[in-house]
This record gives structure tokens, sequence and C-alpha cells, in this order.
């Protein structure tokens, strides 16, 4: 199953990151994000996606000005276009694994230097897609 922005209404399912969610006394496993899923959260300055995380829809990470930071799960493969659009103030992001096979165009459209982390071997890989994605941004790569 995947997070919905019916789902994730509140700062506090956020910061807890959900991996399962019960719904209609069932238990599910969260695998993905959906559209819209963390869109205009005004206060929050760090997002985690958790590592059971498998995708990013289209547009799931939207207008969070405050945002400063993220870090994408392990076994993150895909982040569809137009994730992290209208977040000006961020200035990190964080890769945990090395799964990552695609990330859409327009990825974080709005900022101006963004440092990525994550390993040392996967350097080339991520900096090649994110430029792809988006060639206005300066990226920096900073190794675990």
């Amino acid at each position: 199953y995947e997070i919905a922005s019916c789902l994730v209404g509140s700062e506090m399912c956020i910061r807890d990151r959900p991996r399962t969610v019960t719904w209609k006394q069932k238990r599910y496993k969260v695998i993905g994000i959906k559209e819209k899923a963390l869109y205009r959260h005004k206060k929050v300055q760090e997002f985690v996606i958790a590592d059971t995380i498998t995708s990013i829809d289209a547009k799931a990470i939207l207008q969070n000005p405050h945002l400063k930071k993220i870090t994408i799960g392990r076994n993150v493969s895909k982040i569809e276009k137009d994730n992290l659009r209208n977040c000006p103030k961020l200035k990190k992001i964080l890769f945990k694994g090395d799964q990552i096979k695609k990330i859409g165009k327009n990825f974080c459209i709005s900022a101006s230097k963004v440092t990525v982390y994550g390993k040392k071997e996967q350097k080339k890989l991520h900096l090649t897609k994110l430029r792809k994605a988006n060639h206005k941004v300066k990226w920096r790569y900073r190794s675990l």
C-alpha cells in the first residue's frame, strides 16, 4: 500500500514515518508515497523517507517552504517527476541506499544549491541522474 494525502494529514504522521498503516482493522506495509501526500506542510524542516518505501509518485512532495533536509530510504528505486518543487530552503538530500534507478524531471526545481550525501561509489550515478532531472541547480556531492 502507499501513503496518500488522506493518510498523512498531520505533522505527527510525518515525524513518525509510518512503516505500516492500520485501516479497517487490518495492518498494511507502506511501500510508496502517492501524489500530494507530503504537500504544504509549512512548519516541517525535515522529511525522512522510510526504508520500506520503494517509490515516490509524481508531485508527492510539494510546496514545503521550510523544508531544509530530506533523507531518501535505502530501497527507494524510483522518484517520479515534479517532486520537491517549491521547497526553496532545501539544502541537503541524503541517499541512504544504492537502489535509485530513476529521478524524474523538475526534481528540486526551486532550490539553487543542494548538497547531496551518498555512498562514494554512487557519486557518478546520483549526479548524472540529478543533473538530467534538473540542470539549473548547483549540485555538490559529499560521501558518507
